[in-house]
């Protein structure tokens, strides 16, 4: 007789079916035939030791299971990442199905249908296939083995063996890309590549051409045609295109081609390229800075939020908040949150998404923040709604403002040119500055509230790191999970507990020439 074994170890339950009929203690088996004519027998059970032992992972390892799982997945309450342990290309359906339950945000499989790859992206779930790709030259050179590592892949390394399928292939699945190293040159394939990037209209990519001794003779030649390209095909879809020269090439040739007079040309196009970008710099600087000045000096608000709810630091290095002065005698009382109440109301009459100010001291960061229905819109527009490269400091669209999540994500460009929104951030990676225990205070006052939040981490990671949880659903485990791997991540230890009743604020921002993200954590006091 064939049941259904349901095994639980730490964190995961597994299903699977068995010919068994004794089991372990950490083992329940359910009759199949029970559970076709009956199936909130497992909805029911599942959701009791979620719940109760704070499980939040299934994996299903029978085909035969899988269309009966897929279809009461929406009553399982806690789990949050599905893995199908089964080796077939996952149906259409069972994806969409998945993408209806709000709790899944993870879906591990051995293969998806690419065309699904953006679906699932849009609504907010990361996807994880184990599936091998063909054993293509790029992708050894790239370390890519799976379809998924294709897709989130940002950085890709082309050499003269990868093939322009390969290449092809490779643009029409990804996502994420932001740069490509070409190792070495050739004006075909570089306008091959260029034309399958728009093509399939990627956008703010960066090439890097890597010269050494061996082809700086046909860069020389192709200055006219790089410079054509970058005008007629590039610029529309903001590609750059940059030369890389080789430290052995540098020592031993540079100074002597300063008498070429094809680099000489080069170098004065590069001179006079690199001061229209610094005039273009500095244009979009002034408007930056312009926009801050603007909405800083709106009456009061600076003054306000230095001076209210301070943090002192006694003797004992205890935290004690400075409550608000009361006059007696039944005089008038002006709180922190009614004086900014008038300069809140200015500033949403500017912009009706500012949700609140943030301050973080000893940085530049003293800005409104914003709120859009997506996490794009602010990369690319300042307060007043203007289109300005330096975006603006804005929080998660998912976010709630008027009844804070568990993990409140606020983000923001790292202008590191002239350290506007989230540039100055770098800082926080001093010792004299995150030692400093007046730092390690931030300030967020929200349309509703005047918050204090105590940092408990800090510290640098890749992209593929994911620190943005919004609400971890009650799930104590989980929860306490994710404190303790960014506390072991911090770069320093700021010996403050956190608890699931405790409200996070995370700020979140690009370093490393987007190469890294800055993270801090801080928790609500």
């Amino acid at each position: 007789m064939k049941s259904i074994i349901i095994r639980k170890d730490n964190n995961i339950i597994s299903i699977k079916i068995t010919q068994k009929t004794k089991t372990n203690n950490n083992e329940t088996l359910i009759n199949l035939n029970d559970f076709k004519n009956n199936k909130s027998l497992l909805i029911n059970y599942i959701n009791r030791i979620t719940n109760k032992d704070n499980v939040y992972t299934l994996v299903i390892s029978n085909k035969l299971l899988l269309d009966d799982i897929i279809s009461i997945i929406q009553s399982i309450k806690y789990i949050t990442v599905i893995i199908i342990d089964i080796k077939i290309l996952l149906d259409n359906n069972y994806i969409y199905k998945l993408l209806e339950s709000n709790n899944i945000k993870i879906i591990k499989c051995y293969e998806i249908n690419s065309s699904l790859f953006n679906i699932i992206d849009s609504n907010d779930r990361l996807f994880i296939t184990t599936n091998e790709v063909y054993n293509s030259h790029i992708y050894q050179i790239n370390n890519i083995k799976t379809s998924s590592l294709i897709y989130y892949k940002t950085e890709l390394l082309i050499d003269n063996k990868c093939s322009i399928s390969d290449i092809e292939y490779f643009l029409n699945i990804n996502n994420y890309l932001t740069s490509i190293n070409i190792l070495y040159y050739d004006n075909k394939i570089i306008k091959k590549i260029i034309n399958l990037l728009i093509k399939n209209n990627k956008h703010d990519i960066i090439i890097n051409l890597n010269i050494d001794e061996g082809n700086s003779w046909l860069l020389r030649k192709s200055i006219k045609f790089l410079r054509r390209l970058q005008k007629e095909k590039c610029d529309k879809y903001k590609i750059d295109i940059n030369s890389n020269y080789s430290n052995d090439y540098k020592e031993k040739y540079f100074m002597k081609e300063l008498n070429n007079v094809y680099l000489k040309t080069s170098m004065i196009i590069i001179f006079i390229t690199i001061i229209i970008s610094f005039g273009i710099i500095g244009y979009y600087e002034y408007k930056t800075n312009k926009a801050i000045d603007d909405v800083q000096n709106i009456s009061g608000i600076l003054d306000m939020l230095d001076n209210s709810d301070d943090i002192l630091i006694n003797s004992n290095d205890e935290q004690v908040e400075v409550t608000d002065n009361v006059q007696e005698n039944n005089t008038t009382t002006t709180t922190t949150s009614n004086v900014l109440t008038e300069d809140f109301d200015t500033l949403l009459s500017i912009n009706p998404e500012f949700v609140g100010w943030l301050k973080i001291n000893n940085t530049n960061v003293n800005y409104p923040v914003v709120k859009h229905e997506d996490n794009n819109y602010y990369l690319k527009h300042n307060f007043y709604n203007k289109v300005n490269n330096a975006g603006w400091v804005f929080m998660d669209y998912r976010n709630e403002i008027d009844n804070m999540d568990q993990n409140t994500i606020i983000y923001g460009h790292s202008n590191t040119i002239n350290d506007t929104m989230f540039g100055s951030l770098y800082k926080v990676l001093n010792k004299s500055w995150y030692t400093n225990k007046n730092n390690q205070i931030i300030k967020f006052n929200s349309l509703y509230s005047s918050m204090q939040f105590q940092i408990f981490a800090i510290y640098v990671t890749n992209p593929e790191y994911y620190y943005i949880w919004t609400n971890f659903y009650n799930n104590e485990d989980r929860f306490n999970e994710f404190i303790s791997e960014v506390k072991q991540k911090s770069i320093y230890d700021f010996n403050t507990d956190v608890s699931i009743n405790d409200k996070i604020l995370t700020i979140s921002t690009c370093y490393n020439h987007g190469k890294e993200r800055i993270a801090i954590h801080a928790k609500q006091i």
